[in-house]
């Protein structure tokens, strides 16, 4: 009996193919990236008021996808225009935007902490978060099981 050697010819190619077919549907632009990017920083400038950590984490969300909308619309002007990043020049640039990304978000991060601490010392109120505001405006609600079943007193 002779052993037979594993073959792995198309399965090889077929695994190659996988690969670069999952690698190019999770590749992002950069323009709407870096203006996503841009405008996660931006909502974590301080506000008048303090803000909840839902309510904050909200905020970002919605000025990310703004802002890779807004990166989306100008990357998409900057290419009707001629403009294209390829190589090394695209690699080069995704570089600079993964180092400024992470040092620019710890930056913001902290920065938005010490704000946020400074706000509400100044302000003097405790922002506990959404159940707060939920333990706030079921306190407003009418006692319903005392309203409803109220027994009349008698005067006598």
């Amino acid at each position: 009996m002779t052993r037979r050697a594993p073959y792995d010819g198309p399965v090889a190619g077929r695994r190659d193919r996988l690969t670069a077919g999952v690698r190019r549907e999770l590749r992002a632009p950069i323009a709407p990236s870096t203006g996503a990017l841009l405008l996660f920083w931006a909502s974590l400038t301080p506000s008048l008021l303090p803000r909840s950590a839902f309510f904050q984490g909200l905020v970002a969300g919605a000025a990310a996808l703004i802002g890779y909308a807004l990166g989306w619309l100008s990357g998409w002007v900057v290419r009707r225009c001629g403009g294209r990043l390829t190589g090394t020049t695209r690699r080069r640039a995704w570089w600079v935007l993964g180092v400024a990304a992470l040092v620019g978000t710890v930056v913001m991060v902290t920065a938005y902490v010490r704000w946020e601490r400074a706000l509400r010392a100044q302000v003097a109120k405790d922002f506990s978060g959404a159940v707060s505001i939920r333990v706030r405006f079921a306190s407003r609600l009418p006692k319903w099981p005392a309203a409803c079943h109220e027994v009349p007193q008698r005067t006598d």
